[in-house]
């Protein structure tokens, strides 16, 4: 069983938490807010890479050496694929925040 000092120790912290919970002045989103614009900026930016990096790709296989351009249709799929799926989560990180 708890001893007298220690529920009185518990009661006073209780007493001195409680005010701030009760009214929000101890929660600050601020921090988290800057962490989510952190992640929709870094998941725009993996979206216009990946697909910048994916279309020069395809270029230089078409033009510099004669592949047809239906051999490349799985990569460009495949780089929309990526990015719009970048580009969601970001749009979901922004729309969270």
């Amino acid at each position: 069983m708890l001893g007298k000092k220690k529920i009185n120790l518990v009661l006073m912290l209780m007493l001195l938490v409680l005010p701030n919970l009760v009214f929000a002045s101890a929660i600050n989103t601020d921090g988290a807010f800057n962490v989510m614009e952190a992640i929709k900026l870094a998941l725009f930016a993996v979206a216009g890479i990946t697909i910048t990096i994916l279309i020069a790709y395809v270029a230089f296989k078409v033009m510099h050496q004669g592949r047809p351009i239906d051999e490349m249709t799985k990569i460009i799929v495949g780089a929309g694929l990526l990015a719009s799926a970048s580009a969601i989560g970001g749009a979901f990180a922004s729309f969270v925040s």
